[in-house]
């Protein structure tokens, strides 16, 4: 009988996801048989796990020989069984069941110590069928220069039914509009219906409450103070978390963008028209009768929202300056500080005029404010919810097997999405893609070279610090040019291995091959299917058998473990790895083959709309020509990021 004494370790280890995460605590391990005689000899792992939204979470275990001082042991999963993996429900005295006897390597002594890992297996937000997806992009305020992110919005004004579903009361004096608008709003009670929804609907509140005497009160409003919403002044102790996947209102940057068409803007007067008539209720054009009407009666703007101009004034997170947006570019802004107010008492953002205002209200460059405890006009003010849409994933560090080696990668950040066309003309001002018809598509026709230049320049764009560099210089305008023929798209640099990566910056890359292979695998979550997310091709991939002939809107079928899409089909994926076969032996981190050759081929994985079902495996490799001058509609990529 081998010998093995664990001494007893309390371990303590708290992995944050958003506000409330899931807690894992104390982590006792101890030699034992398995309790139904599954195996001879092992250990028993037992650990508390709690998690105030009751999501289920993934439990991960590993081991060290020294004391704690590091963490290089890994038990195979197939000899583990218990409260392991994927779907674990919180409870005390979970337990996990370790068969050692039939691992490869053998343990004695007394320093051995498990450590309990959790993630929050929190359901990925489903978008209602009525929100629109805006792309992010770039537009001018009049003032500066201002780049956003990709949000969701609401195609519509919240209605009277859809408030009174989650507060309990419909405070509108237009009741009797069949789903009409919900009006005599002021901010707070918009705040307060955001969090209520997003709890009722089990995702992450975006707003918490605390003051410099009592701190944080949560996100809760059950549990916010009693008059929090009744003085103005109060409006400074709301914060909002802008990672977090639950309902608010949008900022007043946001709310203008997707009001102008986002990036397909027509440059109107009125959100969608320049024929205020054909968009908007308000007082003028002789029907309005002074009241709200249902929304979505009017013709949608270029992003197929309704009402942005007229019928309600809609409420946005900012504080109101008058006059004056901030100088620069700015990204991502959410608004000036109270304190920076023109006006006092302080006020909030209204934009897009009502049934009861002049046409000149209803201007998407139009503003107005409401201080956050007023019923301004009474029955005017309303307001549409939002949406994060969070563009990576975070993907931790683990180890797979290529086929080959045992492979460890370091954590990183990968796209969700393939990258799309709006958001490569966004950066590089044309787009090569061959199915321009395609609603949020995938961007196609790029090149490898394309794909790194776009990194660069997007990281410039942003603050970032570029990853590529060629002979010294991270600036792709001042990159070598050739054309081989008269009116072809300029082919960067003489060959692609004098481009040099920096690993260490915090700018966009291309995914190393293993880099994608394992976030397509699902990570540290790997249910090992054949495809990313499912041995059932059609459930996650577009290829050949579905496709129509064509790319699809991203995102549109199943994800995998990690809440990635289309790492299965749709297009193709370039990656940095030159071709070359995979190296033998353990390896961390690997990057491909040294290049010197100047014809080099370069790697894409994962299969596109034309492929057939086992080019769209995840271990599937292929190879292709770098330049600019040889294109396919099935290849693109998608974005990649160190994790600090």
């Amino acid at each position: 009988m081998k010998q093995l004494i664990f001494i007893i370790c309390l371990l303590l280890i708290a992995v944050f996801v958003y506000a409330f995460p899931p807690v894992v605590s104390n982590v006792v391990m101890i030699q034992s048989d398995h309790p139904c005689g599954t195996y001879e000899f092992g250990a028993t792992i037992f650990y508390n796990l709690a998690d105030e939204f009751g999501h289920t979470s993934y439990i991960s275990v590993v081991i060290s020989e020294d004391s704690g001082q590091t963490w290089t042991i890994t038990p195979t999963l197939a000899f583990l069984s218990g409260d392991i993996r994927s779907g674990v429900h919180r409870g005390v005295n979970k337990a996990i069941y370790w068969d050692i006897s039939n691992e490869y390597q053998r343990f004695y002594g007394h320093n051995y110590r498990a450590k309990v890992t959790v993630v929050d297996e929190t359901p990925e937000a489903p978008i209602p069928s009525n929100f629109v997806f805006v792309d992010g992009g770039t537009f001018n305020n009049g003032t500066s220069d201002v780049t956003l992110s990709s949000f969701y919005l609401d195609k519509y004004e919240l209605t009277q039914s859809a408030y009174s579903d989650v507060m309990l009361n419909n405070p509108s004096d237009f009741s009797n509009v069949i789903n009409g608008p919900v009006e005599k709003i002021n901010w707070f009670e918009a705040i307060e219906y955001c969090n209520r929804r997003s709890m009722k609907e089990g995702f992450t509140p975006c707003y918490s409450y605390s003051t410099d005497a009592h701190g944080n009160y949560g996100t809760n409003p059950n549990n916010w103070p009693e008059g929090w919403n009744t003085d103005f002044h109060n409006h400074t102790n709301v914060s909002c978390s802008w990672t977090a996947n639950g309902y608010r209102l949008p900022t007043e940057m946001e709310w203008m963008f997707a009001a102008q068409g986002g990036n397909q803007p027509h440059n109107y007067t009125y959100s969608g028209s320049d024929d205020i008539n054909s968009v908007a209720w308000y007082i003028e054009n002789g029907y309005s009768g002074y009241t709200t009407h249902a929304v979505g009666g009017k013709l949608p703007n270029e992003l197929g929202l309704y009402d942005m101009s007229g019928n309600v004034w809609e409420l946005c997170w900012d504080n109101f300056v008058d006059g004056y947006y901030p100088p620069g570019p700015q990204t991502n802004p959410t608004g000036v500080l109270p304190s920076s107010s023109t006006y006092y008492p302080p006020y909030h953002v209204l934009r897009g005029g009502s049934c009861d205002t002049y046409a000149i209200s209803c201007a998407t460059s139009y503003r107005w404010r409401q201080r956050a405890t007023d019923h301004f006009w009474n029955t005017c003010v309303g307001f549409r919810v939002c949406r994060t849409a969070n563009e990576f994933v975070l993907v931790d560090g683990g180890t797979f097997n290529n086929g080959t080696s045992n492979v460890t990668v370091s954590p990183f950040y990968l796209a969700k999405s393939e990258l799309t066309q709006s958001a490569f003309n966004n950066v590089m001002e044309y787009n090569p893609s061959g199915f321009t018809n395609v609603c949020n598509g995938p961007v196609e026709s790029v090149s490898w070279c394309e794909a790194i230049k776009y990194c660069n320049q997007r990281s410039r764009l942003e603050g970032l610090t570029p990853c590529y560099s060629l002979y010294g210089s991270t600036d792709p305008e001042t990159w070598q040019e050739w054309q081989q023929y008269p009116g072809e798209m300029p082919v960067y640099m003489p060959y692609d291995g004098y481009i040099e990566c920096d690993w260490s910056a915090n700018g966009y890359r291309l995914p190393t091959e293993a880099e994608w292979e394992f976030a397509a695998r699902g990570g540290n979550h790997s249910y090992s299917t054949d495809y990313s997310g499912s041995n059932t091709i059609n459930n996650v991939a577009w290829y050949t058998s579905n496709s129509g002939s064509k790319t699809h809107t991203v995102g549109t079928n199943g994800s995998n473990e990690l809440g990635i899409y289309d790492m299965s089909g749709n297009v193709y994926e370039w990656c940095w790895d030159a071709e070359g076969d995979y190296p033998g032996g353990d390896i961390t981190d690997p990057h491909g083959p040294i290049i010197w050759s100047d014809s080099s081929f370069r790697a894409l994985r994962g299969g596109g709309w034309n492929s057939y079902d086992e080019y769209c495996k995840v271990g599937f490799r292929n190879f292709y020509n770098a330049s600019t001058l040889v294109k396919e509609t099935s290849y693109g990529f998608r974005l990649c990021r160190n994790a600090p």
